[in-house]
């Protein structure tokens, strides 16, 4: 991730700050998956690797990564 995104620190960064606040507060797995699905918009190979990190029962529920715009509602 931060070699893929090495001239997009911003976006970097801002993908740390989501993770972290993730696993500090406990907020919600949906909220997650929305926050990096538009953080990432542009970057399906980063979309679809973070699909690796979601749990199965997730990914049955609302789908892999919507990294083609088919319109999918998980990440």
């Amino acid at each position: 991730m931060k070699c893929q995104l090495a001239g997009e620190r911003e976006t970097y960064n801002e993908f740390i700050s989501i993770m972290r606040e993730f696993k500090n507060r406990g907020s919600n797995l949906t909220g997650l998956v929305n926050d990096v699905k538009t953080l990432l918009a542009g970057h399906p190979n980063l979309i679809r690797g973070f699909n690796e990190f979601l749990p199965w029962d997730y990914i049955r529920a609302h789908g892999p990564a919507d990294a083609g715009g088919s319109g999918t509602t998980g990440v």
